[in-house]
C-alpha cells in the first residue's frame, strides 16, 4: 500500500507542478503606463546612455515565455544631455529574448511578479530636426521589477541598447509584469 502511495505521489506531483509551471508562463507587462497611473506611479521609464542623452520608455504588452512570443508597443523620446529633443516615435515589441520571474510579494495582489524581461523591439523615430523622415532600428529592451526575490543591488527601471547608443543607466520609472491565468 505505501508503495502505491509513493507512486501516486511520484504521477501526481510532476503533473501539479507542470500546471502552476504553464499557469506562469504568460504575462503582461507594463512600462509607466495607463495602468501603473491609476497606483499614482505613471510617467515614461527612464535610462540614461554615457555621453548623458536620455531615453523615455512607456508602454505595455504581453509574452508567452516557452515560445518566446512577446506583442505590445509604446512610445519613447530621446533627449540629448543638455536636455533638447533629439527624437521621438513608436517602438512595437518582436520578440521575448529571455525572462527571469522573481516571484511575488505578500501584501501585494498576487498575480503581481517581479523580474527582469529582455525584449527585442522595432523601433520607428522621426528626428527633432526633421520630423518628416523616419528611421527604422531594431533595439534590445530590458524591462526591471523589483517585486518579489530579486538579487541584492537590483533596481527597478528599464534599460535600452539600440547598437549605435546604449542607454544603459537606469534613471527611474515604475513597472511591472502580470501572470496571466490561462484558465
Amino acid at each position: 500500500m505505501a508503495f502505491a502511495v509513493v507512486v501516486v505521489i511520484l504521477l501526481i506531483a510532476p503533473a501539479a507542478l507542470a500546471s502552476r509551471s504553464e499557469k506562469e508562463e504568460e504575462f503582461e507587462f507594463h512600462i509607466g503606463d495607463k495602468f501603473l497611473a491609476k497606483f499614482g506611479l505613471g510617467g515614461a521609464s527612464v535610462a540614461q546612455a554615457d555621453n548623458g542623452d536620455k531615453i523615455y520608455i512607456v508602454g505595455s504588452g504581453e509574452f508567452e515565455v516557452d515560445e518566446r512570443e512577446a506583442e505590445g508597443r509604446g512610445t519613447f523620446q530621446h533627449f540629448s544631455s543638455t536636455g533638447t529633443l533629439i527624437a521621438s516615435g513608436t517602438w512595437k515589441a518582436t520578440r521575448l529574448l529571455s525572462f527571469v520571474n522573481f516571484g511575488g510579494e505578500a501584501g501585494l495582489p498576487p498575480d503581481l511578479r517581479g523580474g527582469t524581461a529582455v525584449l527585442k523591439i522595432r523601433v520607428v523615430g522621426h528626428p527633432a530636426a526633421n520630423p518628416h523622415s523616419t528611421v527604422r532600428f531594431n533595439a534590445i529592451l530590458t524591462i526591471d521589477c523589483e517585486i518579489g526575490n530579486f538579487p541584492p543591488g537590483f533596481m527597478e527601471g528599464i534599460t535600452l541598447n539600440a547598437g549605435f547608443i546604449n542607454f544603459d543607466q537606469k534613471v527611474s520609472g515604475f513597472n511591472v509584469f502580470i501572470a496571466e491565468d490561462e484558465d
